[in-house]
């Protein structure tokens, strides 16, 4: 039997912290849900924090999305998580 887990959580910088967490107690499979940001970037942080997990979305609603506006969203989020961190580059 696989078992999987969940991160929702607001603050992408958690989530490396939550999926190294998850692989360590051995859960197969960690999901996230478009809970007020893109559901892929969680996606790809977790997958830069952990080496074996599966990584998947539970919700990702397909026709409010241009791949525009979601470009745009995501670029916007990745600056905030920078510069938040101090990695921003000026």
């Amino acid at each position: 039997m696989k078992i999987d887990t969940a991160v929702l959580v607001a603050d992408l910088r958690e989530v490396p912290r939550l999926a190294r967490h998850a692989e360590e107690l051995g859960y197969d499979g960690l999901w996230t849900a478009e809970a007020g940001h893109d559901p892929y970037l969680p996606v790809a942080v977790a997958a830069a924090a952990t080496e074996r997990i599966a990584l998947g979305t539970n919700i990702a609603v397909a026709f409010p999305r241009s791949s525009t506006r979601r470009s745009r969203g995501t670029c916007r989020r990745l600056r905030a998580a920078a510069s938040s961190s101090g990695s921003a580059r000026r």
